[in-house]
């Protein structure tokens, strides 16, 4: 399902935010987007640059312990083990680095650039604060872990449990303003229907 809506913003800077759960296809949208003009800022990317500031992970082994990082490298597995295992855990993670994704967006639209903001956590970080429209992507649960196990080449089960950390991110379809389902039909079609239906005028 497709909610379409025809929308008119008429000049100043234009922040989109895509919101969805891993595996829904928000990059998919958001590199179609960026052959549009739009600066993407992909916050899965982001946060995994931020693991390997020293600021980042003396956090990290402060909320977590020094295991976590081995030889200088972190431990992706054992990080997902000990953060789906436990919503505490969980919400610690997000206290690190919820603040400083939410502040680079920031300093983007400061800087009067057009950005496409794509991460499952839009609106817990409140970027959906500093955006102008969003986009919730969705799709089925079997289409999400498929997506997954085909990317990624991790325990099945690890995979599992970070779709079901994930499920809040549910309630964010009626806050949205558009929402795309990636598992029905061609996504490059289901983009296309959308990007003709929204009209950008800017300057």
């Amino acid at each position: 399902m497709i909610v379409l809506i025809l929308l008119y913003l008429v000049g100043g800077v234009l922040v989109i935010g895509i919101c969805g759960k891993s595996g829904s296809g928000k990059t998919t949208i958001s590199d179609y987007l960026s052959t549009k003009g739009f600066i993407h800022i992909n916050l899965d990317r982001e946060a995994k640059l931020m693991y390997s500031q020293n600021e980042v992970k003396s956090a990290l082994i402060s909320a977590f312990g020094s295991n976590i990082y081995k030889n200088g490298n972190l431990d992706k597995d054992l990080l997902s083990k000990i953060v789906f295992g436990k919503r505490e855990n969980l919400e610690k993670l997000n206290q690190i680095f919820y603040p400083r994704l939410f502040k680079l967006v920031s300093d983007m639209k400061e800087k009067g650039v057009d950005t496409v903001v794509d991460g499952a956590i839009i609106f817990d970080a409140k970027i959906d604060t500093i955006t102008d429209r969003t986009i919730f992507v969705k799709a089925d649960k079997d289409t999400l872990l498929k997506r997954l196990s085909n990317r990624e080449n991790r325990d099945i089960e690890i995979l599992k449990g970070r779709l079901e950390a994930q499920s809040f991110i549910d309630k964010f379809e009626n806050r949205s303003d558009f929402v795309i389902d990636t598992s029905k039909g061609d996504v490059f079609k289901e983009i296309d229907l959308v990007i003709k239906e929204i009209e950008v005028v800017k300057r």
